[in-house]
């Protein structure tokens, strides 16, 4: 399954480094870290990642080169929290927050039509 755009971003918004158009084509996916709040599962942030690169991520996750991994989220734990960190250039607190990593497609509803 291919998810919508997040919510309250545009393509034109984007950098051009955040737009992965060859992990899904037709589809142009943008990757996103999720945070969310633990003590009340709210989330309190959603990071674009720019120059992601899916290969790095599906390795950490042990998953088959074929597999593009954009049908859901992927949970970031605690044993991935180095590697996630590096990719991403963002710190992660596990005692307070939750985190995933998704793509969703910004030319959703052109290719679903």
């Amino acid at each position: 399954m291919i998810y919508p755009p997040p919510s309250g971003y545009r393509e034109s918004d984007l950098p051009e480094g955040a737009i992965d158009r060859v992990t899904c084509p037709p589809y142009r996916l943008v990757w996103s870290l999720e945070v969310f709040d633990k003590t009340n599962e709210s989330l309190v942030a959603e990071v674009i990642l720019e120059h992601f690169d899916v290969k790095v991520l599906k390795r950490l996750f042990r998953r088959p080169p074929s597999d593009p991994m954009v049908g859901g989220v992927w949970p970031v734990t605690g044993k991935h929290r180095r590697q996630i960190e590096a990719l991403t250039g963002q710190k992660l607190d596990h005692r307070r927050y939750t985190y995933f990593i998704g793509a969703s497609a910004l030319n959703y509803s052109e290719v679903n039509r």
